[in-house]
């Protein structure tokens, strides 16, 4: 199944490349850049792509294929409450509210199960991955808020959602990535971490920086490749449109599962993003036909940005 139709030009690449190298830019190891249709930019410090942890760009993946399971009618509406989905749920949580939560919910990251917040999410995401369930230890949490009233980034909401996935099509969500999505952007090199058979939902998903470009590619393409239509249109319109406050002051508002910054909020172009801790990134620039994907070696919390500013700054006025 070849739909993925992207030539090279070799000139731009040594370009970027020169570009890459004089910025010396901290921790930055692999950067990849498609714009109508060509790969402008294919640069990277070990001299090769490797497959790599995404960290939370995961979530963008995740949220590809539960749109692609709404067209499949194994979900049959974003408005379900989850509790269709988990009847184990008034035996684990006292709480009814959570019996409001609906997939809608748990995409924009307005779940209300308490969680901390994005900077300091790290203890809670560790307590989950130690314990023996993940699904179970999330459904036990208490809610800080009423479901649908404030944005809080919750790892846990995302790990609902692979397991909606392979509660209804009884895979996980990696194996209905190997069977819905990776084929037709050529993704061959992908492993998951799971649980109970269940992938781990707000990131775990390794891969090679030139993959992470193909979802933008897909995505920029309003879900199409070729005569192929991998996803819906409207759920690529409805998931890259702001839905939730997001975190304004560094990243911008929140869709499903993707951020989402305007020109108006970033000074340069509008566009959005998948985004993944210590500084991975797939920008989607529509104005400028173009996908750029950084990977990050980990480092301190604050250089998250320097990718950003690198786009910004050094990118964007070369294409």
């Amino acid at each position: 199944m070849t739909t993925v139709n992207l030539s090279s030009d070799n000139s731009k690449q040594e370009f970027f490349t020169e570009l890459f190298v004089e910025l010396n830019a901290p921790g930055i190891k692999d950067v990849v850049i498609i714009q109508d249709d060509v790969i402008v930019a294919n640069w990277h410090t070990e001299g090769k792509d490797r497959v790599n942890y995404i960290f939370s760009c995961t979530k963008s993946f995740l949220s590809a294929l539960i749109g692609i399971a709404i067209d499949q009618h194994y979900i049959s509406s974003i408005d379900q409450p989850i509790i269709e989905y988990f009847p184990e749920l008034p035996q684990l949580n006292e709480d009814r509210r959570f019996q409001q939560i609906t997939i809608q919910h748990l995409l924009t990251m307005t779940s209300g199960i308490d969680w901390p917040p994005i900077d300091r999410s790290n203890k809670m995401y560790n307590e989950m991955v130690r314990s023996d369930n993940w699904v179970e230890f999330v459904l036990r949490r208490p809610l800080a808020d009423e479901p649908g009233t404030r944005f809080n980034y919750t790892d846990g909401g995302s790990h609902l959602l692979s397991a909606i996935i392979n509660r209804t099509a009884n895979v996980s969500a990696l194996e209905y990535a190997f069977s819905h999505l990776f084929p037709y952007l050529e993704i061959s090199q992908a492993k998951w971490r799971e649980n109970h058979g269940v992938s781990l939902g707000g990131t775990g998903l390794h891969m090679r920086t030139i993959d992470m470009a193909k979802l933008g590619y897909l995505y920029l393409n309003d879900g199409r490749l070729g005569s192929v239509q991998v996803i819906a249109p409207d759920w690529i319109q409805a998931s890259t449109q702001s839905h939730a406050s997001g975190h304004p002051e560094w990243f911008g508002s929140y869709g499903y599962h993707w951020w989402i910054s305007s020109i108006e909020h970033n000074g340069y172009a509008d566009l959005f993003f998948a985004l993944g801790a210590h500084g991975q990134y797939i920008f989607v620039i529509p104005t400028k036909k173009a996908v750029v994907a950084f990977r990050k070696k980990p480092g301190r919390k604050q250089d998250v940005m320097i990718p950003k500013e690198i786009l910004f700054e050094s990118v964007l006025p070369c294409i």
